[in-house]
């Protein structure tokens, strides 16, 4: 990891984020990251994880769709990055939300006015939403694919969830989506890492 790059990153964390060095295993998640290399990234809880993704999606045209399990999740990382700077570009897609509102997010999104984009894995089972993801694609305008809590994908994991499962395939088989895939989360064991691994066809951890 050269020094340039590192004192590049070290520039973007303290202008933008506030803090002054990065914790222990961000450099080298965000370093793979930034190759376009499908990763998946494991921190412990409160260790930054969240930053893993923010700041490579930053260096990149389009946006980053990030899924995550929980609604309140999703609340609490747009109210982050309204902190950070990013209101008004930082968004979610839930059940709180009407056509009308969901269309204006959409709308904002192909007009290259979003930069992070919070869903749920049920989201990405709907046709309708598969569709304007295929168009994104297609345009150009999605950075990375970015998927929290990942152990929950794993039938063998402590906290599966049968729309994670759906989600793999979707992604990799019916969407054949070729942007990088970041895939974080606090823990996992060695079984469920390498059952991920092989779903996502991710070689860097």
């Amino acid at each position: 990891f050269d020094t340039k790059k590192s004192d590049s990153l070290h520039k973007v964390l303290f202008q933008m984020f506030g803090y002054k060095t990065f914790n222990e295993g961000q450099i080298p998640i965000i370093n793979n990251i930034l190759f376009q290399e499908n990763t998946l990234g494991i921190l412990p809880t409160g260790a930054g994880k969240s930053l893993c993704f923010q700041i490579p999606s930053m260096f990149q045209l389009g946006c980053s769709i990030v899924i995550c399990p929980i609604k309140a999740l999703m609340n609490d990382h747009v109210d982050e990055l309204n902190k950070y700077g990013f209101k008004n570009r930082s968004e979610y897609i839930h059940g709180d939300l009407d056509r009308i509102e969901k269309d204006i997010v959409f709308e904002k999104i192909k007009n290259g006015q979003t930069k992070f984009l919070f869903i749920s894995p049920e989201r990405f089972q709907t046709e309708n939403f598969r569709s304007v993801i295929k168009q994104l694609l297609n345009n150009n305008l999605i950075s990375y694919i970015v998927i929290d809590e990942v152990h929950c994908l794993s039938e063998w994991g402590h906290d599966f969830r049968t729309s994670y499962l759906a989600l793999a395939n979707t992604i990799v088989s019916i969407l054949k989506i070729k942007v990088p895939i970041i895939a974080l989360t606090a823990t996992a064991s060695n079984f469920v890492i390498e059952n991920i691994k092989s779903e996502l066809n991710i070689n860097n951890v």
